[in-house]
């Protein structure tokens, strides 16, 4: 197989700058990861609701409170996590820069 010539256009385009890749990549990653807490965070507020909506039945206040203990605790656990993976991926990128 021989060269092209010198000044004829290659048959294989140049490969992308690796911090350009990087870049999309963790935009790619934040959009994903958001969304994945966002879920997460609408569980916790969606337990919310049903706990006040099962307070208007009657149940007992130990019901409520337990549902209202679970939502907030699922909400503060979404938060820690969703902290950690924000340190995570800016350190990754650092490093891939």
């Amino acid at each position: 197989m021989s060269k092209p010539a010198i000044g004829t256009p290659s048959s294989t385009p140049p490969p992308e700058p690796k911090q350009k890749t990087t870049i999309i990549d963790q935009i790619v990653h934040l959009v994903l990861n958001v969304l994945f807490f966002l879920v997460i965070a609408g569980a916790a507020v969606g337990l919310d609701l049903l706990s006040t909506w099962i307070a208007t039945l009657g149940v007992t206040s130990f019901t409520v409170e337990a549902l209202q203990f679970t939502a907030h605790g699922l909400l503060i656990f979404d938060l820690v996590l969703f902290c950690v993976s924000l340190l995570a991926s800016g350190l990754h990128y650092v490093k891939g820069i």
